[in-house]
C-alpha cells in the first residue's frame, strides 16, 4: 500500500512539473496566427521574495500599423535582459497587448517537462506493479469468500475420515446444498 501511495506521489508531482513546462513553453513560443517583429527593452520592473529576487523586462514593440506597445513580460527572471538590448516578439493583430517575448531560453521549459516526465515514470514503477498486486489480492479475496456458490468442496479420497454428518457432505462426499431445502421436501 505504502508504494502505491507513493507512486501516488510522484505521479501527481510529476505531472505538476510537466505541466508547468508546458505552460512556461506555450508562453514563449510564437502565436501561430500572430506576428513576429523586434522589441527593445525599455525597462525592469523588480520582484522581492522570501527565497529570490526575480525581474521581469519591460519592452516596446511596433505593431504593424505603426503603433507602439509596451509590455511587461509575464516570465520574471534573476538575469534579466539589459535595458537597451533588441529582443523578439510574437504579437497577434487583433490582441497585440498580449504579446509574448520569445527572447527566454528555449532549454528551461523542457528542463521541467523533463523533471516532470522522470518522476511520473519513477510513481508509475511504483503504483503500477502495486496496483495489479492490489487487484490481484482483492480479486482473490472476493473468490475465497463469495466466489463458491455456498457449497463446500468435494472431499477427496484422503479425505474418507470426514465425520458423516459434516455440514453440507453426505457420508459419500456429495455435495449438499446448506438450507433446509432437499429433495425430500420437494417431493412433498
Amino acid at each position: 500500500m505504502q508504494r502505491l501511495l507513493a507512486g501516488g506521489f510522484f505521479l501527481c508531482f510529476g505531472l505538476v512539473f510537466l505541466a508547468a513546462g508546458l505552460w512556461i513553453r506555450s508562453g514563449i513560443q510564437p502565436y501561430d496566427d500572430g506576428i513576429v517583429t523586434t522589441g527593445t527593452v525599455v525597462d525592469h520592473e523588480d520582484s522581492y521574495g522570501s527565497d529570490s529576487d526575480t525581474t521581469a523586462v519591460i519592452f516596446e514593440f511596433r505593431t504593424e500599423d505603426g503603433r507602439t506597445i509596451r509590455k511587461t513580460d509575464s516570465l520574471a527572471t534573476s538575469d534579466p535582459t539589459s535595458i537597451g538590448e533588441t529582443i523578439e516578439v510574437s504579437y497577434r493583430p487583433s490582441d497585440p497587448d498580449g504579446a509574448r517575448n520569445l527572447s527566454h531560453a528555449q532549454w528551461f521549459p523542457w528542463l521541467f517537462i523533463g523533471i516532470g516526465s522522470f518522476v511520473m515514470l519513477l510513481g508509475a514503477a511504483a503504483a503500477v506493479p502495486a496496483a495489479i498486486g492490489l487487484a490481484v489480492l482483492a480479486f482473490g479475496a472476493s473468490k475465497a469468500v463469495g466466489g463458491n456458490d455456498n457449497r463446500k468442496s468435494v472431499p477427496t479420497p484422503q479425505d474418507a475420515s470426514i465425520p458423516h454428518g459434516t455440514s453440507g457432505q453426505s457420508e459419500f462426499g456429495i455435495l449438499l446444498p446448506l438450507d433446509d431445502t432437499g429433495p425430500q421436501d420437494k417431493l412433498r
